[in-house]
């Protein structure tokens, strides 16, 4: 009943036609929508369980789950698809029936995912990545005062007095 009461403060009278089109539309849109709720919905209407939005959600839900699971904000291209692939198979469809690197090229040409130097992030990691370089960046730094002593001779002493080891 939540749910529904979301869709339709959002979507209003569209919900219906939105929903027809595309089922995976509600997990960008909607907080409290994951694949599982979109592919169970899309199943309910006969939606196409081939259709590229079913295959780019795959996409984006392996990726947010890789990133959330291991407190990463990026996933490797090559283990994104090694992933992506496993998770299709286990749904029943045969991977190699898909050409995901245009999936990929398409997603991020739509900027639900960034890809920069290998590493792919949905669009809201590397967003609030960048929010966080930016703000380090501009942080006003003050000097420092010199020390009256040797930081690491100080460290060691303490690595020996208290039985540190590397």
């Amino acid at each position: 009943p939540k749910q529904i009461l979301k869709v339709e403060s959002i979507y209003g009278q569209e919900a219906k036609h939105i929903i027809s089109q595309n089922p995976y539309q509600l997990i960008e849109d909607i907080d409290g929508f994951g694949f599982k709720t979109a592919d169970k919905i899309a199943n309910h209407i006969g939606f196409d369980m081939e259709h590229p939005a079913r295959i780019k959600a795959i996409v984006l839900s392996v990726l947010m789950e890789f990133c959330m699971s291991n407190g990463n904000s990026f996933i490797v291209y090559d283990r994104l698809l090694e992933i992506v692939k496993k998770k299709v198979n286990k749904l029943g469809l045969l991977a190699d029936s898909f050409d995901f690197e245009e999936m990929i090229e398409e997603l991020n040409f739509e900027r639900s995912i960034v890809i920069e130097n290998n590493q792919v992030y949905h669009h809201t990691q590397y967003d609030a990545e960048r929010g966080i370089a930016q703000f380090v960046a501009e942080f006003p730094y003050t000097a420092s005062e010199s020390f009256d002593f040797d930081v690491e001779q100080e460290i060691s002493m303490l690595e020996e007095k208290i039985g540190i080891c590397y």
